[in-house]
């Protein structure tokens, strides 16, 4: 505890602290509990100009005591309540895998019953082609025939791909180079919509230890996803800043936006407003984060567009 009654005069006491308390007479008492000092509360006679009084010293100290209970007890709290999100958060997460674990396997299953048969309805149809070539009617319903064949196999390759376990090749990457090479992949198909790209990277953010392949198989999707909401053209734009110990990713499109009901169902497999989707792309990506130790979250408004964040965790020896 520090009571000084002639700061002004006093070369002890630091000149710029005296000058913003603008008094010549203050108290100080510091915040301990646990025999640790969690801060400091200072009093001055700044007002009332009245002399400090061993009474009012007195009073500021039983103060400073609970004071230092309840900043205590406040940060307890604060980490039990961040403890249970991140409970929480793991629970969802091992829930999802299960779950995305159980739909693979059923996928994987399906897909294979189906692909034996389909492959000899689609090699019994390129023979009817062959052979009646000339004939219009049977030459036009057999191109039908290979081309749903094509498209059911397109489907069922995007499912087996959606059932194999994700395998993981980490490195220490910068993500804004990542994310540039990715922009520079898909910038003609942007250019040929016509899509404005506006790239705002910060340059100040930590390199991570992720699955290049992997991640740009995300952006790759999501990116392709904002472009086909905007098919009469608009406005993409990527961000990158870091935020609460995480590197975050936005990918903002002025497209269409997305109904509640949509955004409900937004990361459930096999959910798509496609005519030719397969509903895979967005909960692949969530699974590829989710093994990134992040999540994805998304926000949306109709008839202004959406915005896709991603977070990855920022790794105490990367920073």
């Amino acid at each position: 505890m520090i009571l000084e009654k002639h700061a002004f005069s006093n070369p002890n006491i630091d000149k710029k602290f005296v000058n913003a308390i603008d008094a010549n007479e203050f108290v100080c008492v510091p915040l301990i509990f646990k025999d640790k000092t969690i801060g400091v509360i200072c009093a001055d006679n700044v007002y009332s100009r009245k002399p400090i009084t061993d009474e009012q010293v007195e009073l500021l100290s039983i103060f400073a005591n609970r004071a230092a209970l309840a900043i205590s007890n406040a940060e307890v709290y604060r980490k039990l309540g961040e403890k249970n999100r991140q409970l929480k958060e793991t629970r969802e997460k091992l829930i999802r895998s299960e779950r995305l674990a159980v739909i693979g396997n059923m996928a994987a299953y399906i897909a294979h019953e189906i692909r034996n048969p389909l492959v000899t309805i689609g090699g019994f149809a390129r023979i009817l082609l062959r052979e009646y070539a000339d004939h219009k009617k049977v030459k036009h319903n057999t191109e039908v025939i290979i081309e749903e064949v094509n498209r059911l196999e397109k489907i069922l390759a995007n499912i087996m791909d959606f059932s194999k376990p994700i395998k993981t090749v980490k490195t220490l990457i910068q993500i804004n180079e990542l994310l540039e090479n990715t922009c520079t992949l898909m910038e003609p198909y942007l250019k040929s919509i016509p899509i404005q790209l506006d790239k705002k990277f910060n340059t100040t953010i930590p390199k991570s230890i992720v699955d290049q392949t992997q991640l740009k198989q995300v952006f790759l999707n999501l990116i392709k996803n904002a472009a086909e909401s905007m098919p009469q053209g608009g406005k993409l734009t990527i961000e990158t800043m870091v935020e609460d110990e995480c590197i975050q990713i936005d990918i903002t499109d002025t497209g269409e936006g997305m109904s509640p009901e949509v955004m409900q169902n937004l990361f459930v497999p096999f959910f798509t407003t496609k005519v030719d989707g397969t509903g895979v792309g967005l909960a692949v990506s969530q699974k590829i984060v989710d093994d990134h130790d992040g999540f994805i979250k998304a926000k949306s408004v109709l008839k202004e567009g959406t915005t896709f964040s991603i977070f990855l965790p920022v790794k105490k020896d990367t920073a």
